[in-house]
Order: structure tokens, then C-alpha cells, then sequence
């Protein structure tokens, strides 16, 4: 569970685009494979849930992390001038 916590944002981010591109995009494939709609739905949702939790996973160590140590930074350093300030 706390894989998916850490990953919920960007999985929130992008899980939108990953169904309306990818997925619609097998959809349409295996359709003109003259697959079942049932078995397209099933394929192109496994394959959706899949690279969005993949894509959520790379985007938390790409992105987020170092944002969250820069904004740790970026406090650290305000913090520390707003106390030299006051003295």
C-alpha cells in the first residue's frame, strides 16, 4: 500500500491520458483484429492499468522526488535567512 501512495499522484496525473491514447489505441487494433469486444476491453484495460502504474513509478523518481528535496531545500534556506533576520 505504500507503493501506491508514493505513486498516487503521478498516477493521478497521467492515467487519463495513458486510457484515452493507449487505450483507445488497442482498442481499435484488436477490433480490426476481429477480436471480441469483451477480450478487447479485458487486453486493453490490463495493458492500461499496467503502463500507468509503470509510467507513475518512473515519474515519482524522476520528477518527484527531486522536486520534493528541492522544495526541502529552498525551506531550509528560508527558514535559516527569515532566523538570521531576527537576531
Amino acid at each position: 500500500m505504500a507503493f501506491l501512495g508514493k505513486i498516487s499522484f503521478p498516477l493521478y496525473l497521467f492515467r487519463m491520458f495513458v486510457i484515452c491514447s493507449l487505450g483507445c489505441g488497442l482498442y481499435v487494433c484488436l477490433r480490426r483484429a476481429a477480436m471480441s469486444h469483451a477480450s478487447n476491453v479485458l487486453i486493453s484495460a490490463v495493458v492500461c492499468v499496467a503502463i500507468s502504474v509503470l509510467l507513475a513509478w518512473a515519474l515519482y523518481f524522476i520528477l518527484e522526488l527531486p522536486s520534493l528535496r528541492f522544495a526541502r531545500r529552498v525551506g531550509q534556506w528560508f527558514m535559516h535567512s527569515e532566523s538570521a533576520k531576527a537576531t
